[in-house]
């Protein structure tokens, strides 16, 4: 007997399940690059997070993607953080959150806020206004729909980390232990997918593969909050519809991978030592973005370089901007500061054209003006404060 088990059918579905898409909507599938190895738990890495319970909110489409992120967070950056659901609920901009959704949606979500930790949001169970006021911990740059082709997903699994996916959950309604075998799955359509999952690993028991799955029904639940279903037939339809985000790799130092001058294959091999969270446009008042710059750090401008082409040193001063068409910028630099020479306020700018170059590298020009259009577009990274790189985990067995 579960907790369920005196539910009709259509209470378990009404109450604790989300009708997801069928396969036929899914995009085209990305294709790992290495075959699985012949098992995988991330659990025993300390990249899963326990099982949460969703309570009577159909919410495990936010359940599902939110592990997914925690998981995929601590794979590349060594940090598990419990991240909030109740944020991906209140911001999802879904009219009934708890009515069910996919799991894009709280990548959505995840994309647009960040993520901010479950205790400073914690799980109520129901939809409320979106809190903005927190601090992001985790995001992702984007979402990547998967191969339903079993041995693919699990070499990206082993490969990459848990995935999220849809399945049909009528067995799990008086699941207890054990491993749902292909003659159980049988009983499920896996055409009507209706909640949301994460794989975390893949085994084999007794000659029979299976997928270990990580639920939203709590750590009293199945095998501590986490089932295992039957690996290579489509059991129940896990593998109909796999989906994961894709966190930030960050930046590796330019000694480890030194630039070329021309674009080449990205190699993924390189340890990241930064990364950042998001990035924001700045306002082009420039005493606002002076005042940015002197609490916040320099920040990334465009700029007609028109007259670089000549500078040396000194000054860009008003009357030469009027030369360069503010509306056509063509270079990209680095507004590091600002000062005042004889009554002239000015920027100081880092170009990329060597140190041999103007000012050691660097240039100035008359501020106030939008000179050259250097105040147009303002925009910079906004970076962990607890940044600790890209740590590459294997997935033990």
């Amino acid at each position: 007997m579960t907790r369920f088990s005196d539910l009709t059918e259509e209470e378990f579905r009404a109450q604790l399940l989300s009708p997801m898409p069928g396969h036929t909507l899914r995009p085209p599938a990305q294709s790992p690059s290495k075959p699985a190895p012949p098992s995988c738990d991330w659990r025993k890495a300390g990249a899963v997070t326990p099982a949460k319970n969703q309570g009577l909110c159909g919410s495990c489409w936010a359940f599902a993607a939110v592990a997914n992120i925690e998981s995929l967070w601590f794979i590349r950056h060594q940090e598990l953080y419990n991240l909030s659901v109740q944020q991906v609920l209140d911001c999802s901009r879904l009219q009934v959150a708890c009515g069910g959704a996919f799991p894009w949606d709280a990548f959505t979500v995840a994309w647009m806020y960040g993520l901010t930790q479950e205790e400073q949001y914690p799980y109520m169970g129901c939809q409320n206004l979106c809190e903005s006021r927190h601090q992001a911990v985790a995001c992702i740059e984007t979402f990547q729909f998967l191969s339903s082709d079993e041995k693919k997903l699990a070499a990206h699994i082993a490969a990459r980390g848990p995935v999220t996916v849809c399945i049909n959950a009528d067995l799990l309604q008086f699941y207890v232990e054990g491993i749902i075998t292909k003659n159980m799955a049988c009983h499920c359509n896996p055409e009507e997918t209706n909640h949301a999952v994460l794989l975390v690993g893949y085994g084999l028991e007794k000659k029979t593969p299976y997928w270990i799955v990580k639920n939203s029904w709590g750590p009293e639940w199945g095998e501590e909050g986490f089932f295992r279903i039957y690996r290579g037939g489509n059991a129940c339809g896990i593998a109909s519809l796999p989906v994961t985000a894709m966190v930030p790799e960050g930046l590796t130092p330019e000694e480890q991978y030194p630039y070329m001058a021309c674009q080449n294959m990205c190699q993924e091999s390189h340890r990241a030592v930064a990364h950042v969270q998001t990035f924001q446009i700045l306002s082009s008042d420039e005493k606002k973005l002076a005042a940015h710059i002197a609490v916040q750090g320099p920040v990334t401008v465009g700029i007609n370089a028109k007259l670089l082409q000549f500078y040396e040193e000194g000054i860009i001063t008003k009357n030469m901007a009027c030369s360069c068409n503010p509306d056509e910028m063509n270079h990209a630099v680095l507004l590091v500061g600002y000062g005042l020479e004889k009554k002239t306020p000015y920027w100081i700018v880092k170009n990329s054209w060597g140190p041999e170059w103007g000012e050691e590298g660097s240039f100035r020009i008359y501020r106030g003006g939008n000179a050259c259009g250097i105040a147009s577009l303002p925009v910079t990274a906004t970076v962990a404060e607890d940044d600790s790189g890209d740590i590459l985990v294997s997935c033990p067995p």
